[in-house]
């Protein structure tokens, strides 16, 4: 045998391969506080690895750690036995080419390495085995995560997403990177009333944007990934709610306005607290199931101010506050209660605490404390007292940054009124001609129906409508003719050359040159199908379409027996009406299946009654039918000449019947009517404020 002839290795035993391991090297990130993070990717993977480990040990532990291990990969490959000599025909040879081809699928998440992810080389527990070293198999990372970043990365591990990727790549492009200049130029301009509710979400995204220099479209996906991590680990959050990266959803809002003069007031408008305020409140009484009609809140901006306030109120019964959570009357029945407690860690973003009275008609004397002063300066704050039917009285409230703990600060006295339910009586006159019309009412209406239209409702009583890019195919409803002339249609539009068309938003750095829509009907005549329309909820008036059905088509002035009636909210904890102009009432969480980002889609526009109607996208009947009582859309005027006469039991069953959703698949009628002078919507991103 020639001396240089190439000598297979012999294969060595575990204790050989431990004592010598060499560390595989993971992904990590240096953070401005000198702190970093680890992570790897886990690959799906089958049980290959535990059949070869069991095969050779007979040990379960091996087995079991050993199918674990070989899912994770590093900016190296594969993490398991990363061995510069691979020992020739032994089982490590097969578990390491085992784990390169599961580290080869291309599906995967992020784990965050930690001095746990990996099963130790060591015994830790106490007895004979302390620190003795075990037998099989496991990773030993070259970095894991530092002690004090654990904590935080584990709750907010979920974020490192391809959902929150798509966010923080619109940031990494040269316009927004200039642009975000000119935000932070504003805030330092002394032209806003409150810089500080923006300076840190601004700090934040500047942040990222220095430490990646390269824009999102040329990163590789092992610098996208270290994009999510790294904005996750910086930025201000609590729990596994990322405060910086919520709110910068209004910095891309900004981007797109027309001047710096419009963002400064945009700016100050959503950092108004007494906007946060109403709908913080009304969420946290939701979260706790509080459903009293009488209700006293404290709020107070929790990011800004880490104080422990505290709410107390002087009822005749003994005074409620977190020592005494529940006062009963003399009859020993619960008079009053704390629902909620808050403030007391001072890591809440917007504590929110609330006392519920179960009666009217005492003075009720109302203070504040601060438990625990965080803050060096003043402390503002906001009392809201609300009583079921009437509007809210806020009381804007300031801890003064000399006053200690102990002296109560007075805010007010108030006392709860009675609420008085309306009796829907009739006279013994009106009942004989009610009942006299009886039959012929039964002819012309038998038993009306209301239903919460859809699209398809517009499409067979000939409604013009419009739909987005956002409705989906698979919503609607169709007959035969209609769903194979749409599937042909797909086809020809697959066989289509393809051509990737994408919306590119006009920075503030860039100015807006092309004239934009003046009029809602402007909007109309120049829709395409992939227009982009939002609107801020908040700043419209919910409403709904139903869908009206009665027996005979001499019922209705439409000479039909079905037609679409618009249900328009005027104001709060009033009836809908005809939409003709705005009042109090605003849309709300409670009208949508999930929490809003700032802004919801619109999928449709609809011309109905004259008017404009928005169906939004994740849209609901309101679950808070105290605020927003629902009615059927039976409007008296609605009615024929011969219907007319039965006016009166068709009015009463307007509030009577509550409309039900449709059981077909397209999307219902729920949105909002543009009722007043002006409409603010958000068109392909650009805000736009447009005659109605």
């Amino acid at each position: 045998m020639n001396p240089e002839q190439t000598i297979n290795p012999v294969p060595r035993t575990f204790n050989e391969f431990a004592r010598g391991i060499r560390p595989s090297v993971v992904f990590s990130t240096d953070l401005p506080n000198g702190k970093s993070v680890a992570w790897t990717r886990r690959h799906q993977s089958e049980n290959a690895a535990r059949n070869i480990a069991f095969a050779d040990s007979k040990c379960n532990t091996c087995a079991k750690n050993a199918e674990l291990c070989v899912r994770y990969s590093g900016p190296q490959g594969s993490l398991f036995l990363a061995e510069e000599v691979i020992p020739y025909g032994s089982c490590t040879d097969m578990l390491i080419a085992c784990s390169k081809t599961t580290c080869a699928n291309p599906i995967y998440d992020l784990g965050l390495v930690t001095p746990n992810t990996f099963p130790p080389l060591k015994h830790t527990g106490e007895g004979k085995k302390k620190m003795e070293e075990f037998l099989h198999w496991t990773i030993v990372p070259n970095q894991v995560t530092d002690p004090a970043m654990v904590e935080r990365m584990t709750k907010l591990w979920s974020k490192t997403t391809s959902s929150v990727m798509t966010r923080l790549e619109k940031f990494l492009c040269p316009g927004a990177r200039s642009t975000m200049i000119l935000l932070d130029n504003i805030l330092k301009s002394g032209r806003l009333m409150r810089p500080d509710y923006w300076t840190a979400t601004c700090a934040w995204v500047i942040g990222f944007q220095v430490k990646f220099s390269t824009n999102f479209e040329q990163m590789t996906q092992e610098q996208k990934e270290e994009l999510c991590v790294y904005a996750m680990a910086t930025g201000y959050a609590i729990g596994d709610v990322h405060y910086n990266f919520q709110t910068s959803s209004n910095l891309l809002d900004f981007m797109v306005m027309e001047s710096e003069d419009a963002v400064a007031a945009e700016m100050d408008k959503r950092s108004d607290p007494r906007t946060n305020q109403v709908s913080q409140v009304a969420h946290a009484r939701a979260l706790h199931g509080v459903t009293k009609k009488y209700n006293i809140a404290l709020w107070w901006d929790g990011v800004r101010y880490k104080d422990d306030l505290d709410l107390r109120v002087v009822t005749p019964y003994g005074i409620v506050y977190f020592g005494k959570t529940v006062v009963s009357n003399m009859r020993g029945e619960e008079y009053a209660r704390l629902d909620f407690d808050a403030g007391i860690s001072g890591r809440e973003a917007n504590p929110v605490e609330n006392i519920s009275f179960s009666c009217f008609g005492d003075d009720l004397t109302i203070f504040i404390d601060n438990f625990t002063h965080r803050t060096r300066g003043d402390v503002p704050c906001f009392v809201v007292i609300s009583q079921q039917g009437c509007e809210d009285i806020t009381h804007n409230v300031v801890w003064p940054k000399n006053r200690i703990k102990g002296d109560y600060l007075f805010v007010c006295t108030h006392r709860f009124t009675e609420i008085k339910e309306t009796k829907v009586e009739m006279s013994e006159t009106q009942a004989r001609a009610v009942a006299s019309q009886d039959k012929e009412f039964q002819t012309l209406f038998g038993t009306p129906t209301s239903t919460v239209g859809t699209i398809d409702d517009l499409n067979v009583l000939g409604v013009p409508v419009f739909i987005l890019a956002d409705e989906k195919v698979s919503n609607l409803s169709h007959n035969s003719a209609c769903a194979l002339s749409e599937f042909n249609g797909l086809v020809n539009v697959a066989l289509q050359p393809k051509t990737e068309t994408k919306i590119v938003k006009k920075f503030l750095s860039e100015r807006v040159s092309e004239r934009q829509p003046t009029t809602l009907d402007e909007l109309w005549e120049r829709r395409t199908p992939s227009m982009n329309i939002q609107i801020h909820p908040p700043d419209h008036v919910p409403g709904y379409i139903t869908k009206v059905e009665v027996a005979s088509v001499d019922a209705l002035k439409c000479n039909n027996n079905t037609t679409l009636s618009a249900c328009h909210y005027q104001d709060k904890f009033q009836h809908p009406l005809k939409p003709v102009k705005p009042g109090n009432a605003r849309l709300d969480e409670s009208w949508f299946h999930s929490s809003f980002d700032d802004k919801v889609s619109v999928s449709s526009l609809v011309k109905v009654e004259g008017k404009y109607f928005l169906v939004l996208n994740g849209a609901r009947l309101s679950t808070n039918t105290t605020t927003f009582p629902l009615s059927s859309g039976f409007y008296p005027q609605d009615l024929s000449g011969v219907g007319h006469k039965h006016r009166s039991k068709w009015a009463f069953l307007n509030t009577a019947l509550k409309p039900q959703m449709s059981t077909q698949g397209s999307m219902p009628l729920i949105g909002t009517f543009l009722t007043g002078e002006t409409a603010t919507l958000f068109v392909n991103g650009q805000k736009l404020v447009l005659k109605v």
